[in-house]
């Protein structure tokens, strides 16, 4: 998870949002790491994922740098776009990860939105 610097927007076009899930799945071939759910709002985003060889923090920094240096550059801007780094924690056992996979894909609810037709949530898939 993370979440726009000062709550701040980080998905500003539909383009945005498309190159966020082509940069996860870029890093997950590239780092061997399966993403099992997502959810991207506008001002943060939650990833479910497993990393059955470690490299978590490779897979994020190469994700959340390169969307940052692209956005940045699209809008003429500099600095980043995130509030720090990534939040991660781990799932111990099948409940919980049942439960954050649930959270995950509830989050459109959260502001009035239909999660079954939302496009930016693995729900759908």
């Amino acid at each position: 998870m993370n979440r726009g610097v000062g709550r701040q927007r980080i998905f500003f076009t539909r383009a945005d949002g498309e190159l966020f899930l082509s940069l996860l799945e870029s890093a997950s071939q590239m780092f061997a790491v399966e993403v099992h759910a997502y959810c991207l709002m506008s001002n943060h985003y939650h990833l479910l994922v497993r990393c059955p060889d470690g490299g978590l923090t490779e897979f994020m920094r190469y994700v959340n740098a390169r969307y940052v240096r692209r956005v940045n550059a699209r809008l003429g801007r500099d600095g980043t776009l995130f509030r720090g780094r990534f939040h991660a924690i781990r799932l111990d056992s099948a409940e919980r990860i049942d439960r954050v996979g649930r959270y995950i894909h509830r989050n459109p609810l959260e502001i009035g939105l239909d999660a079954a037709r939302y496009p930016w949530s693995s729900l759908q898939h």
